[in-house]
């Protein structure tokens, strides 16, 4: 159960796969030990969201502008006022001073050289949704903080509560870092196919490789996505690829550049 200070991470990902959040929570829970060697990560809460946000989600629906359909618009407005609860989390009781996060998970879909082409794509995207569906649920509910006789600084409020959505963003797709894992995925082509090994063998020579690899998911057809979780959390080589200074050091990074999280990982250290 969360205790009264412990952080909570809702994980979002377009990753509409079976076992999908269940490897993005292995690979944050790895990351947030790069960020905080000495927090206890049993002591941070990872959440699944529901159905309906996973459906919003999930071929990034989430980025209609303005869809036509009523029914869709309503739902991602709902979403963005999920994210911004999310967000907002921390500043009433029970888990004052234990502010909510969101880890926010699309693929690059680009090599990481051609990491400006996702800038202009999803990345702006995601700056849009924010700016129309998450920024005036966000306001509201500081308003009616306000209105409830609670000192609210509204930009102070607006901007703290943003900087706890960190996205997660692997270059060209998640592939790329779960492959990175290259003694599991020896073991798995082993007991399938045997015929990637060489290939394998070098992406471990030289781990930054991957990062500009187009559609690496179909170098190892032997490898599925029910592997994806053993690939996530078998011994994972976190160290050595946040080494190769790329998408997944760049992840680490942005995670790093959270006060707040920081923050609240060093408070599960006591």
């Amino acid at each position: 159960m969360r205790g009264e200070i412990d952080p909570s991470i809702l994980l979002l990902t377009e990753d509409g796969a079976k076992h999908a959040y269940e490897t993005l929570e292995a690979i944050a829970s790895r990351m947030l030990l790069l960020v905080e060697p000495k927090c206890r990560t049993d002591r941070v809460e990872i959440v699944k969201p529901d159905k309906l946000v996973r459906e919003v989600m999930q071929g990034n629906t989430w980025q209609a502008a303005a869809p036509k359909d009523l029914g869709l618009r309503k739902r991602i407005i709902t979403f963005g006022k999920f994210v911004a609860a999310k967000l907002l989390e921390g500043h009433a009781p029970p888990h004052l001073d234990a502010p909510g996060f969101v880890f926010f998970h699309f693929d690059g879909d680009h090599l990481w050289k051609h990491r400006h082409l996702a800038d202009d794509e999803k990345i702006a995207a995601l700056t849009t949704f924010l700016a129309h569906r998450v920024v005036p649920a966000i306001d509201h509910a500081l308003h009616e903080q306000r209105r409830a006789g609670k000192d609210v600084d509204l930009d102070a409020g607006r901007r703290a509560a943003l900087l706890r959505l960190r996205r997660l963003t692997p270059f060209y797709s998640i592939e790329a870092w779960l492959f990175q894992n290259t003694a599991e995925a020896r073991r798995l082509c082993a007991a399938t196919c045997g015929k990637h090994l060489d290939q394998i063998e070098g992406w471990e020579a030289n781990r930054g490789v991957l990062d500009e690899i187009d559609k690496p998911k179909e170098l190892l057809p032997c490898i599925e996505t029910k592997d994806h979780i053993a690939l996530a959390g078998n011994a994972f080589p976190a160290r050595e690829v946040a080494a190769a200074g790329k998408s997944y050091a760049a992840a680490v990074e942005n995670l790093r550049r959270c006060s707040d999280l920081r923050a609240a990982l060093a408070r599960t250290c006591t």
